[in-house]
């Protein structure tokens, strides 16, 4: 999910609060901004929609999305694409675990075939 999360709680939309969230916006572009239940409640008077206009307007951030109390903004003109230092469709691959890749340097080797409840099995094939 998107960059760094900012709970705002019972003290409220302080001015160390503003600046936190135009930091990480600088920072990262893109920040998840939780309401608490002490800051929803005394704001008893204001709707959902118009703390998270107002939180908007005091950061400069743009509205990606919102779910429940959780905001989600976006420094304006910033795209992922583009301005991400991490490309996440080339992962490298060593996300994978140690287990699949000795399946595959065994599966290169031809010592890996399946049985037939398709569950990878190390060993020399009958003949």
């Amino acid at each position: 999910m998107p960059g760094t999360g900012v709970r705002i709680g019972k003290e409220g939309l302080k001015q160390g609060v503003i600046d936190e969230i135009r930091k990480q916006l600088k920072l990262k572009g893109l920040v998840k901004v939780k309401l608490l239940r002490n800051f929803i409640l005394s704001n008893a008077n204001k709707s959902k929609k118009e703390l998270f206009l107002e939180i908007s307007q005091k950061t400069g951030g743009e509205i990606i999305k919102s779910a429940g109390f959780v905001l989600i903004l976006r420094r304006p003109g910033f795209c992922m694409r583009t301005e991400s230092k991490i490309d996440f469709l080339s992962r490298p691959k060593r996300f994978i675990n140690k287990q699949t890749k000795k399946i595959e340097k065994k599966r290169k080797n031809g010592m890996v075939y399946r049985t037939s409840a398709g569950a990878p099995q190390s060993g020399i094939q009958g003949k």
